[in-house]
């Protein structure tokens, strides 16, 4: 800083003036300095707020964004499910009809040869039973003849003691 000496020179001035014109000089300047670091606090101030609220509006707009699409992925995924649901539900009806008839059909073709095993047991039985009624019946033929042989025995056995 320059001395006011060197700017007035020392002859113009007294002592007690200089002391003056220095004080107010270093007063003022010291005003201006303050003035100036005020003025620069408040722009710098300005310009953090407006820096911050651009960060803060890039920061909105970043996580709007990125909340749209996730929202918007999460509905198409959401969409995605019914329509497997839906889907799911026909083919298990689909299925189930399916099992229905295929079941319905077995269970005709079962009774079916069931009937048939049926009828041709009563076949085979009654040709079981004619046979037993002819071998019995041949049976209780060759039974009364033995009989009627063996009556013919004992009364000619019966007559000849006597």
């Amino acid at each position: 800083m320059a001395d006011i000496t060197e700017i007035f020179g020392s002859e113009t001035l007294s002592e007690d003036l200089k002391i003056q014109v220095q004080e107010a000089w270093e007063n003022k300047l010291s005003e201006a300095r303050e003035n100036i670091s005020a003025e620069l606090r408040e722009e710098f101030a300005q310009r953090y707020e407006n820096d911050k609220s651009q960060i803060v509006e890039a920061m909105d707009n970043m996580l709007s964004d990125a909340l749209k699409k996730e929202i918007s992925e999460f509905a198409e995924d959401k969409k995605a499910v019914v329509k497997e649901r839906v889907a799911y539900k026909t083919a298990v009806s689909e299925h189930s009809n399916m099992l229905s008839t295929f079941v319905s059909d077995a269970l005709v073709k079962e009774v079916k040869e069931l009937r048939e095993d049926r009828n041709a047991l009563k076949g085979q039985f009654t040709k079981l039973e004619n046979f037993v009624v002819r071998q019995l019946s041949k049976e209780l033929t060759e039974f009364a003849e033995d009989k009627k042989d063996l009556v013919e025995k004992k009364s000619t056995i019966s007559s000849r003691r006597s």
